[in-house]
């Protein structure tokens, strides 16, 4: 039986992040800065969404890739960042696989830039992209970000 993070993180204080697939995990800033469980669940590459809460030792992290890539909740987004997210989760996850993408608290920037990864990379429609990252982790877009995927190139 799979308990979801957020779960075990209320319920018995336990930081842990949601696995969309074998190689792209979603989490929020305290536990992408929590170098045990980085290091348990195997992250080589990170991908920050909130410039923000990047990590202030970042110089130092014990990964592959590292990329700050700064999106507001909402819809103020650049379409053309959004892209390049995307296109990071991709690249990261090939070649510096496992990833962790994530943004404040891990329910709006790094659910929408993952959903959009599997819409590009799986042909998916944006629906079924979100659906898939909700059904396995807490999410909750704020309004006006859920059009970013279907923005430029990512049409479907």
């Amino acid at each position: 039986m799979r308990l979801a993070g957020r779960f075990l993180y209320r319920e018995y204080g336990i930081v842990t992040m949601d696995w969309i697939t074998d190689s792209i995990a979603i989490g929020n800033f305290l536990e992408a800065r929590n170098h045990k469980l980085r290091v348990d669940a195997g992250i080589r590459s990170i991908i920050c969404l909130d410039a923000v809460v990047r990590d202030p030792d970042e110089r130092n992290l014990d990964v592959d890739d590292y990329e700050v890539i700064d999106l507001a909740d909402g819809p103020r987004n650049d379409p053309r960042v959004f892209d390049q997210a995307v296109r990071l989760v991709g690249v990261f996850s090939e070649q510096s696989p496992k990833l962790l993408a994530h943004c404040r608290a891990a329910r709006c920037r790094s659910v929408i830039v993952v959903a959009g990864y599997l819409m590009r990379e799986r042909h998916w429609w944006c629906d079924k992209a979100i659906a898939c990252v909700g059904g396995l982790r807490d999410i909750q877009l704020t309004s006006g970000i859920e059009a970013l995927p279907r923005s430029g190139g990512q049409q479907r």
